[in-house]
């Protein structure tokens, strides 16, 4: 079987959530299935220019294939290697092609969502062009309209996904993200002295809001000074902190493991959010994750025994987990070693063991 890869793969460490699932795909199933993955020139690319964006062609590496290919000759590559399957990893514009012109081909495209275009863009803190605001609606679109597979990350992706679109249920199914094995064997000693260390992710991009001023708002209002917040993102000034806080940059993936083994918890605000890998590398390290019923991951979370979830029309539950947990009325170790386990769920090996069977299963229909 031949499987072409449509993405991104970032040369850099620090890897947002779709990069990082791209990458980790890739190098799993070449391991098992004949595979290229192709991406395009992006503004970032070396080289880029009018004539590399349409008829480009680059190897970037020999084996696995890795190529960069421009549009027109993206499409005459697939024409020509005849591919079993098109994966097409995340949302990037230069895939609308391949939905526009599938009638050339005879091969199958299945489409990993990340999010809900529809839904992220009118709330995204910096405003896109109009021109790319269109070409990512459109791209959705497409992909919801002209993909014979949809993998969705979660029940709660799924139900925002269907608020905005008519889907075929079909060609649906969902398959959550997984943790690499390094932290859920990095050693970690789940101890706390006299500060409780809580970290929140606030992206490597501020075009997001992830809630940051909210959650500052709840520990405010908890009013104990025996916390330290540990934001993972750009800097923020807030005027009144009554709590010790720290700004951190984004990492990669040896120093983000360094840097959590003296942590104790995750929160995350209500925000929507389809099924972050974060959760699932702090979990796998031990820490204990507050999260709310509004994120992907919370249907492995069960209060009190791995973790804790809250609803996200009633942020007093936080306060209320915050409490118990510092007034120590759960076995905090207890449950540090039960959010360990998720890794035997969720690993890379077992998600990716789930594409290759819906490869195997679009191939022989």
């Amino acid at each position: 079987m031949k499987v072409v890869f449509l993405g991104r793969l970032s040369e850099s460490s620090i890897l947002s959530g779709p990069e990082k699932y791209s990458k980790i795909m890739f190098q799993y199933i070449s391991s098992t299935l004949e595979t290229v993955f192709i991406q395009y020139f992006f503004e970032t690319s070396e080289g880029r220019n009018i004539f590399t964006r349409l008829t480009g062609n680059e190897i970037v590496q020999s084996k696995p294939l890795i190529l960069r290919l421009g549009i027109i000759k993206l499409l005459f590559y697939l024409k020509a290697y005849k591919p079993d399957l098109v994966h097409v990893l995340s949302a990037e514009r230069f895939t609308i092609t391949l939905f526009i012109f599938k009638f050339l081909f005879r091969f199958k495209i299945i489409t990993t969502f990340h999010s809900v275009l529809k839904y992220e863009i009118p709330r995204d803190v910096i405003r896109k062009k109009e021109l790319g605001r269109f070409k990512d609606y459109l791209w959705e679109w497409l992909a919801v309209k002209f993909s014979d597979k949809m993998v969705f990350l979660s029940k709660q992706h799924l139900d925002l996904t269907e608020k905005y679109y008519s889907i075929d249920r079909r060609k649906i199914t969902i398959i959550p993200n997984g943790v690499e094995k390094e932290f859920f064997e990095a050693e970690k000693n789940f101890k706390i002295n006299n500060c409780l260390n809580i970290v929140f992710y606030n992206g490597i991009s501020d075009s997001i809001d992830r809630g940051i001023v909210q959650i500052i708002k709840i520990l405010n209002d908890i009013k104990i000074s025996n916390i330290k917040l540990f934001v993972i993102g750009k800097e923020i000034v807030f005027e009144e902190v009554y709590f010790n806080t720290e700004f951190v940059e984004p990492m990669g993936k040896n120093e983000l493991i360094n840097f959590l083994k003296d942590k104790h918890i995750l929160l995350k605000s209500e925000s929507h959010d389809s099924f972050p890998i974060f959760v699932i590398e702090c979990m796998s390290l031990g820490l204990i994750v507050i999260v709310s019923d509004n994120v992907g991951i919370s249907s492995y979370i069960h209060t009190g025994t791995n973790g804790f979830v809250y609803k996200h029309k009633n942020l007093e539950e936080i306060k209320k987990i915050l409490h118990q947990i510092i007034t120590e009325e759960y076995n905090l170790v207890s449950i540090s070693n039960e959010a360990k386990k998720i890794y035997y769920k969720l690993n890379w090996q077992k998600i990716s063991q789930l594409y290759i069977n819906i490869y195997k299963n679009l191939n022989e229909n």
